[in-house]
């Protein structure tokens, strides 16, 4: 058994391995995005449909001493350093590579790795050499050439429709390097085989002068084939066990389906993929029919866990509380506003009539909130954000956000969107090249219209929410003073009210935000208060009231005053203030009175702070 790396050959129709990559390089996702994206999807589209779920696991290992030694030895990664002199000095693709095949020998170096694994899947059966089928998944993964067979299979909703999955775990490897172990159900398809390995390279292409032999880049580590086309093929059942091992992995159990991806000298963080998990596919997380069915677990190198929490970000939770509003039976309670998105569209069968692309909700914003993807719609597909779009409201106007859900009952509709997506499903693309060669200029009139929808849609929700913000600002004051007025009457019939602070005593800083914990939404005042230093007096003391009031919902201008957690340097707890309640503070020259005031709300609500220091009778 000859196993070792084979470098391809270069010539007529072969191109180079780091070009394969091109379709990938035009993305705004960031590597471990693409990486989370990818990953999870191929496993979700894989899970066996036994009632068990799916597990899914990105463990980082950071390999030393005889742990490396064992692992470059296994993989022979020596052969790769062997060519890196061929290759091109300023060649991007490969820097990072360089510096890690000069410190192979140099075992005080680490090699950081990540072990991507599902359980309950799959795995990669079928023909090793052929992709004529769905069924084919170890050859439509790992040594396909952008070809799949999912959408023509398929339904439209599997995202992995170009073949390029390959590519972005190359892209997460700075050796460009992956290695496939995979254990799947015996198949009359899959031969005597079961369990399958191989590794594979995506290297900047060189040419050997003393051979003058030019080469792509791709190599594959396997056993000989004896077949042109795949000179490598995969060690196979106790053998890829065995080796596996040798590496310093453990073995798949007899049943436990599924594959293992290992990325070696990878630089991405738990903590970031994690991140990228929740920001992406909060859709799915959060769905009551597919959560209980998944189990995400992120451990880094040093057995620190990232566990999954979308809805403690409150980047995310607005995003949340509209999606929660396009859902039936959710809540009878008014959080977003939703509207079906109807269009007047040609079909493939040339009929033209009113189709449903997806559902549209709308959120309002605080207008202090400064998230990442604030006056963004959520393109979801099947429990994944395809994009943040940001051309649907007016950037000028209130701020808002949105989620839009393609439909699952037209399924023509569903497809044609799914084509409008390039090979990154990062976009959803009017023009693509593969939605004009599929559909011609039927999907591209459909998708034009729907986004033009989504636009006229939320920028009528914008609208709604400026004449509220006009109506508020015209009497916000005038309100204000009507609310805080009686709070500074006399606490005693006849007697006058005591005098206000000279204006110039005190200094008062504040600034409100919107903040979520524990699935909650909160607005927060935080505030700042110290006497002048042209005082003479050395120490003051005031009644502070706050007052934190609804001016509008997401139907009607209303009056609600809600209660108040105050959170001050005096107090060792929170307290409670009800709407009317004062706190007595006392304030010393040279020192700052800091402190936080926090009212439970929901998103849409318009939020205004009132805070005003009057001097006590003790101070007078």
């Amino acid at each position: 058994m000859n196993l070792d790396w084979h470098f391809l050959l270069g010539g007529s129709g072969r191109i180079s391995a780091a070009s394969m990559a091109d379709p990938l390089k035009n993305t705004h996702l960031k590597p471990e995005e693409l990486l989370v994206r990818e990953a999870l999807q191929n496993s979700i589209d894989e899970t066996i449909t036994n009632g068990t779920g799916l597990t899914f696991k990105i463990q980082a290992r950071r390999l030393s001493g005889q742990a490396k030694a064992k692992f470059v030895e296994g993989l022979q990664l020596r052969q790769l350093q062997q060519n890196a002199s061929l290759f091109e000095s300023n060649n991007n693709w490969f820097r990072k590579g360089h510096e890690c095949l000069e410190n192979l020998d140099d075992l005080n170096k680490p090699i950081r790795i990540l072990e991507i694994s599902d359980h309950n899947a799959n795995g990669l059966g079928g023909k090793w050499n052929l992709g004529q089928s769905i069924q084919d998944r170890f050859f439509n993964l790992v040594l396909s050439i952008t070809k799949t067979k999912k959408q023509e299979e398929s339904s439209a909703s599997q995202l992995g429709s170009y073949g390029f999955g390959k590519m972005v775990f190359a892209l997460s490897s700075n050796l460009r390097t992956m290695v496939y172990y995979s254990h799947f159900p015996q198949a009359e398809r899959s031969g005597d085989a079961n369990r399958r390995l191989l590794a594979t390279s995506f290297l900047p292409n060189f040419f050997d002068e003393a051979k003058e032999l030019e080469y792509t880049g791709q190599a594959y580590f396997g056993i000989d084939s004896d077949q042109d086309n795949n000179p490598k093929k995969p060690l196979v059942n106790g053998a890829a066990d065995s080796f596996f091992e040798k590496l310093g992995f453990s073995k798949r159990t007899q049943g436990d389906f599924g594959t293992t991806v290992i990325v070696p000298d990878c630089d991405f963080k738990i903590s970031d993929l994690g991140k990228a998990i929740e920001k992406w596919w909060w859709p799915l997380l959060i769905d009551g029919e597919f959560k209980d069915k998944l189990e995400i677990e992120l451990i880094e190198d040093d057995g620190t866990r990232y566990e999954i929490n979308p809805e403690q970000r409150e980047d995310l939770h607005p995003f949340i509380m509209a999606s929660n509003n396009c859902k039936e039976n959710f809540s009878k309670i008014k959080k977003a506003d939703t509207k079906k998105i109807n269009i007047n569209a040609t079909g493939t069968d040339g009929r033209r009539s009113v189709r449903h692309p997806g559902m549209l909700s709308s959120l309002r914003l605080n207008k202090s909130s400064e998230i990442e993807h604030k006056n963004c719609i959520a393109l979801i597909r099947d429990n994944l954000v395809i994009e943040y779009w940001d051309r649907a409201f007016r950037e000028e106007g209130h701020a808002a956000v949105a989620v839009f859900y393609t439909t699952d009952k037209d399924k023509e509709a569903k497809k044609i969107i799914t084509f409008a997506e390039p090979p990154a499903h990062d976009k959803i693309n009017e023009n693509h090249t593969r939605l004009t060669e599929q559909f011609g200029n039927v999907g591209s009139d459909f998708v034009r219209l729907t986004k033009g929808q989504i636009s006229e849609k939320c920028r009528d929700f914008q609208t709604g929410l400026d004449k509220i913000e006009s109506n508020k600002d015209s009497d916000a004051l005038s309100f204000l003073d009507d609310m805080l007025g009686p709070l500074i009457k006399p606490r005693k019939k006849g007697k006058p009210p005591p005098p206000q602070p000279d204006p110039r005593a005190i200094s008062l800083q504040k600034k409100s935000r919107t903040l979520s914990e524990a699935g909650k939404t909160f607005s927060e005042l935080s505030f700042e208060i110290a006497l002048i230093d042209e005082i003479e007096t050395q120490q003051m003391e005031f009644e502070m009231t706050i007052a934190c009031a609804v001016l509008a919902d997401d139907v009607k201008r209303t009056d609600k005053r809600l209660k108040v957690f105050l959170d001050t340097e005096a107090h060792h707890t929170p307290i409670i203030l009800e709407p009317g309640q004062s706190q007595t503070i006392i304030l010393t020259k040279g020192e700052k009175f800091t402190g936080t005031a926090k009212s439970e709300i929901y998103p849409e609500w318009v939020i205004s702070w009132g805070l005003k220091i009057d001097k006590s009778e003790a101070s007078e």
